[in-house]
């Protein structure tokens, strides 16, 4: 069994990795799955800041000890459509 990154560990980074990059606290991420720990494996979550709601594209960038999961994120540039 490969291991994996829980969704809410996945969103719970993603969302502090986007503090980081926008230097305020970002919305709350939401993942639909665990994102598997082996390089390049990709997942696709959302966030939302309560009116408009973007697709956050995750990438496995490295795998270090076996369960140390690095990723990058990287939030669409337009806004997912809804309705």
């Amino acid at each position: 069994g490969t291991a994996s990154v829980s969704s809410s560990e996945v969103a719970e980074q993603a969302q502090a990795a986007l503090t980081q990059q926008v230097g305020q606290p970002a919305p709350p991420v939401d993942c639909p799955g665990d994102l598997p720990a082996e390089v390049g494996a990709k997942i696709t979550c959302t966030i939302s800041d309560g009116t408009t709601k973007y697709e956050v594209y995750i990438t496995v960038t490295s795998v270090e000890d076996g369960d140390q999961v690095k990723f990058d994120v990287q939030v669409a540039d337009t806004p997912v459509t809804v309705g």
